[in-house]
């Protein structure tokens, strides 16, 4: 097969090579020359002929590659398309299967009144602001997410499906109404006679309801029919917006009407939750509220509602142990258990909130300042969170400034402002001052709308405990246990402050008994032992105050007070080396502590480190220290 493909290829097919070579031996020479050149020239012919035919053969094996891949181009453009296609359609089936929350369509509104320039995009659109200003008067203040307002202006993209008539937005909304749980709001705006209108409302899924009234209120109309709406899609939030403007009875009425009207253990266990709440808020009667949340956890043991009002009574009556509890039930609870209104966002916040005070009661405060306040937060709000961290870590310098920071970054309620600075004097040990916050914070609260038995206690164990120990630190002993006697025994702030004012008084005794008072009922809290430490130190007894400053270091790992306080007793037992690795785990916790770092360079004085003291001595004299404390490191400087 391969010598005829060669035998056909070569340049002389159809001669016979033998009959030339016997033509050529018997020519002359001339001859010969010219049937050379013959053949020459038969043989370039041929080449041309066989270079064009490879060209032509190249160029049509290229022009069916570029067919291939340009076959290949639109195949992939083809399959791309669809892909598009269908991932789009993917995505718009998940969107419209989250999409959630209130479209208000355009009211109707009869000629004459539109005339009037009474439109129905008007009206829908007041009812829209209304309702959006209600929802913002409940921000910082609520957990429940349901989705956005807006009205329907009919801005949607309309692209017409080919071959069938139907807009991208009759797709979309159709994909909505199917897949998701967005609520439509219709209305109508009618005259009914004697210069009266009639505003008429109807929700998806509700029953419609009118309001009326003389022309000129309309807006007073507009507002009754939003509220009503609103009460409808978000009614968390509606009880949270009649109470914060003053109407905490109707609040509580509908709180009432909510619970009573839950039909499943789901429904009953978030709105008796929710009835609990408004109970202590409005009445202030804790008793009750407790009830209605145990009925909130029977009913669904699930829902973090009853939790979280059970949690916050225990921080309003300061029961500690019992704070804790409850923050540590919230935190286990899954949120896949709660209403869809409490998922994400709102979830989220609550068990920052909840991680926050479950630190601060147990004196991680530095861990409070960073969980206490997320991105929802009003700037504002975090600085003067910071500022009472601050306050609580022993740093009032620092907790002023933030203080000063928070009132230039926006408004602060002054009943917040006055808690906060009274904390800040309290570090600063300036009493005097504290007395004026405490009293200016009991006054702030006084000024809140309606709610006598809630502020009592926000006074009771508040304002009334700090004035107590303000006074008490004045010098006024006796009216500092009056101002304390007045107090809840199951308060565990007001019975420390008991214990401390006994320790004022050097009746050891006295304090004794109040610390192992609320140390038996506050096993995992810190604050009566550490107290309980401090107490005995200053009797004079370091080895019993390191026993309770190690348990309160075992109850709140993360609070620096009992480890500054072990620090002393060991210096007191004149073991300073000793005391070196409690001060420095104490400043892990408390960094700004002017006292720590005076008693920090003590130690190392005492050990021989005085290139060590004298730096802490230098940290402690930029430091807040009481006028004893300056003194004490006047008469340390010169011996190292």
């Amino acid at each position: 097969m391969e010598d005829k493909e060669g035998a056909d290829s070569a340049p002389s097919a159809g001669i016979d090579p033998s009959a030339t070579t016997l033509a050529l031996a018997g020519a002359s020479r001339a001859e010969a020359d010219a049937f050379l050149r013959d053949q020459r020239k038969l043989i370039n012919l041929q080449a041309q002929e066989l270079s064009h035919e490879l060209g032509l053969r190249h160029w049509s094996l290229w022009v069916r590659h570029a067919s291939g891949l340009l076959k290949l181009g639109l195949e992939l453009s083809a399959g791309l398309l669809l892909l598009a296609l269908v991932a789009g359609l993917g995505i718009m089936v998940w969107n419209a299967s989250r999409a959630e929350g209130l479209v208000v369509e355009t009211f109707s509104v009869p000629p004459s009144l539109a005339a009037a320039g009474i439109t129905g995009e008007a009206i829908s659109e007041d009812v829209t602001d209304h309702i959006s200003d209600f929802r913002a008067s409940t921000e910082g203040r609520t957990y429940v997410t349901n989705g956005s307002i807006r009205q329907d202006r009919g801005e949607d993209i309309k692209v017409e499906i080919p071959e069938t008539g139907v807009s991208l937005t009759q797709v979309w909304r159709t994909l909505k109404s199917w897949l998701g749980s967005e609520r439509h709001l219709r209305g109508s705006l009618r005259p009914d006679g004697d210069g009266r209108i009639r505003l008429a409302v109807a929700l998806d899924g509700e029953t419609s309801a009118s309001f009326s009234g003389p022309t000129g209120d309309l807006e007073k109309i507009e507002q009754q029919a939003a509220e009503h709406v609103y009460a409808l899609v978000e009614s968390t939030n509606y009880l949270l917006y009649l109470n914060s403007n003053g109407r905490g009875d109707e609040a509580l009425a509908a709180a009432a009407k909510l619970a009573e009207a839950a039909r499943t253990p789901e429904e009953r266990g978030y709105r008796y939750g929710m009835w609990a709440e408004f109970t202590q808020w409005v009445s202030g009667d804790f008793a009750l509220a407790m009830t209605r949340i145990r009925l909130s956890i029977a009913a669904d043991p699930t829902a973090s509602i009853g939790y979280l009002s059970a949690w916050r009574i225990a921080a309003l009556l300061s029961h500690q142990e019992d704070w804790l509890r409850r923050a540590n039930e919230i935190l286990s609870i899954q949120e896949r258990d709660q209403w869809s209104s409490d998922h994400g966002g709102g979830s989220a916040r609550m068990r920052r909130a909840v991680r926050s005070a479950r630190d601060e009661v147990q004196g991680d405060y530095a861990a409070y300042a960073v969980d206490t306040c997320d991105s929802n937060c009003a700037y504002s709000v975090s600085l003067l969170a910071n500022a009472r961290a601050a306050a609580q870590m022993h740093d009032p310098t620092g907790s002023r400034t933030l203080i000063a920071q928070a009132l230039a970054a926006g408004s602060n309620s002054d009943w917040e402002l006055a808690f906060v600075r009274t904390h800040a004097d309290m570090a600063a040990r300036d009493w005097k001052t504290a007395i004026r916050d405490a009293g200016a914070y009991e006054a702030a609260v006084d000024a809140r709308k309606p709610q006598p038995g809630y502020k009592a206690a926000l006074k009771l164990n508040n304002g009334q405990v700090w004035l107590a120990e303000a006074t008490a630190q004045t010098g006024d002993s006796a009216g500092g246990e009056t101002l304390i006697a007045a107090t809840p025994l199951d308060c565990d702030a007001c019975v420390l402050v008991r214990g401390r004012i006994a320790a004022l008084k050097h009746d050891w005794a006295g304090a004794a008994r109040w610390f192992a008072m609320v140390s038996a009922r506050t096993p995992h809290i810190p604050f009566a032992d550490s107290d309980w430490g401090a107490m005995l130190l200053a009797r004079g007894k370091p080895d019993d105050a390191i026993e309770k400053f190690k348990l309160a270091n075992q109850k709140g790992p993360h609070f620096a007070d009992p480890l500054e306080g072990w620090g002393e007793a060991l210096m007191a037992k004149n073991q300073s080396h000793l005391a070196l690795a409690k001060f420095a785990q104490a400043e892990k916790y408390a960094p700004n502590w002017g006292r720590l770092h005076l008693k920090w360079g003590e130690a190392l004085a005492y050990s021989g480190k005085k290139d060590d003291a004298a730096k802490q001595f230098t940290r402690a004299a930029t430091l807040d220290l009481t006028p004893s404390e300056k003194s004490e490191l006047a008469g340390m400087r010169p011996h190292v």
